[in-house]
């Protein structure tokens, strides 16, 4: 995609994340994502720097996943139910669930009744290839 639309969507990410006070609970992925947008970019940094967003995203829903599951004994069965308040909780575990750097949607698996799998489809946008991002 465009180089610098995508510069432009990973410093917004930067602000969200620094909110979420990333660089306290996953310090070595938010001094990546410092570095890589401290400098001018190229497209594999500006590549790079897209699967440090998708991978910090996918950690947030997965810390996300794991307070739904501590709450309701049970994993939800889309992300988007993370973004709904319920009886017991007074607030949704996520605002919101947005798309991948790449524009495509998060992949959620559950895997049994207590693990499950976050993909995103990387660069290609082709489930199941090399370039796949997993979490956990």
């Amino acid at each position: 995609g465009d180089d610098t639309a995508a510069r432009k969507d990973l410093e917004r990410a930067k602000v969200l994340l620094a909110a979420a006070k990333m660089h306290e609970w996953h310090p070595e992925l938010w001094k990546e994502l410092t570095d890589a947008l401290a400098k001018p970019a190229t497209t594999a940094e500006l590549e790079r720097a897209r699967k440090i967003k998708a991978r910090a995203e996918m950690s947030s829903f997965g810390t996300a996943i794991d307070t739904y599951l501590m709450t309701h004994k049970k994993l939800p069965d889309s992300l988007e139910q993370l973004t709904e308040k319920s009886a017991r909780t007074l607030h949704p575990f996520l605002k919101g669930v947005p798309r991948d750097p790449w524009r495509n949607a998060y992949e959620y698996r559950v895997l049994d009744r207590r693990n499950y799998e976050i993909r995103s489809y990387g660069p290609d946008g082709q489930p199941d290839t090399e370039d796949d991002l997993t979490h956990p």
